[in-house]
């Protein structure tokens, strides 16, 4: 199939595409044509010819834009509508921000589903595929790297074993530890405390992290500030759902949430529960930025960390969706077995 069966649907496709940037100007759109096209992305060049600034509309100032090369249009033929808008973001990606990525944290595309992200210490990639260094166009606003080939819509995010929220890990950053069973989390406790977490040192006093003993891992906690943990407290049954959901399997310092920003998803050692990312900017203070986890704000990032361990408090606590609160709960009874009841340490 020739690159002018694609010209139409290319040109529908780019003017959705930019229609949410209001930061893209005319001549940024010639000038990544014209790379693109001298770059062997010919079919994509066609598609940001024919995009119009007139139909851009105030929403997000940056579109990341991943294009396969041509031999991929030529092999699979015209994608679909939604196959395009799964590759674009509408955000500006930097490559060491996508190199940051977690593997398993979810990108959000103007499709409607999520890209996964998928490196190795080798290789970045997402939903399988590699992305190309450097990007082809950058120019702020407008993002745009070479991809192997086109996202597959339905790709699955497979796991080496069943443990699957035990995989944040962010390549490249992370050095070998010890098992947490040579650790203590007293100095943290001590901290907690101190800063009125007492609730979330309890739990670690509890030693709630006995079932993490026999694996390497460097962890995140997040602490709910004692006046919302105190509303919760009381029924055991519940300490082991609530607490899980509050500890992602890598450890995450303030800048390294604020380097991975708005659309990702993180897991959590409650299985089937994620944690979104959301971040407002203060255009005239970087220190008044806030991070929003779910619903709930960071409001003392970094109070604790160590070589393993980083602890951030919250003003609220993570809480199980309707949707997520039925599957949650039926993965916890499954690794509970026949455990003793409210005995956090025997259930994982």
């Amino acid at each position: 199939m020739t690159i002018a069966l694609h010209l139409l649907t290319a040109a529908v496709i780019i003017s959705s595409i930019l229609r949410i940037s209001s930061s893209i100007s005319t001549k940024t759109i010639a000038d990544a044509s014209e790379i693109l096209t001298n770059s062997g992305f010919t079919s994509m060049a066609l598609m940001v010819e024919f995009v119009s600034p007139q139909t851009q509309i105030p929403n997000s100032p940056a579109v990341t834009i991943f294009s396969p090369p041509d031999t991929a249009f030529e092999r699979s033929g015209q994608p679909s509508l939604s196959t395009f808008e799964l590759h674009l973001v509408p955000l500006a990606l930097t490559f060491g921000r996508l190199r940051a990525l977690p593997t398993g944290a979810r990108i959000t595309t103007m499709s409607g589903k999520s890209l996964i992200a998928t490196s190795s210490n080798q290789v970045v990639s997402v939903n399988g595929v590699g992305i190309n260094q450097p990007p082809l166009f950058n120019d702020g606003f407008l993002v745009i790297y070479g991809v192997d080939d086109f996202f597959d819509p339905n790709f699955v995010f497979a796991t080496s074993n069943s443990n699957s929220t035990a995989r944040c890990v962010v390549p490249g950053t992370q050095k070998p530890v010890q098992p947490l069973a040579d650790f203590s989390f007293s100095e943290a406790s001590e901290v907690l405390r101190s800063r009125g977490y007492a609730v979330m040192a309890s739990f670690l006093d509890m030693q709630l992290m006995l079932g993490f003993n026999d694996q390497t891992r460097k962890l995140t906690v997040l602490a709910p500030v004692d006046e919302v943990m105190e509303t919760l407290v009381g029924n055991v049954a519940d300490y082991a759902s609530l607490f899980l959901r509050h500890v992602i399997p890598c450890k995450l310092t303030w800048m390294d949430l604020v380097d991975l920003g708005d659309g990702v998803s993180l897991r959590t050692y409650l299985d089937g529960f994620l944690i979104n990312l959301s971040r407002t900017t203060d255009r005239f203070s970087e220190s008044a930025d806030t991070m929003m986890l779910n619903e709930a704000e960071i409001e003392a990032p970094d109070l604790y960390q160590n070589d393993w361990l980083v602890v951030h408090g919250l003003n609220d606590i993570l809480m199980v969706t309707d949707d997520g609160e039925e599957d949650a709960e039926l993965d916890l009874k499954e690794r509970q077995g026949s455990k003793r009841p409210g005995h956090v340490g025997d259930e994982l």
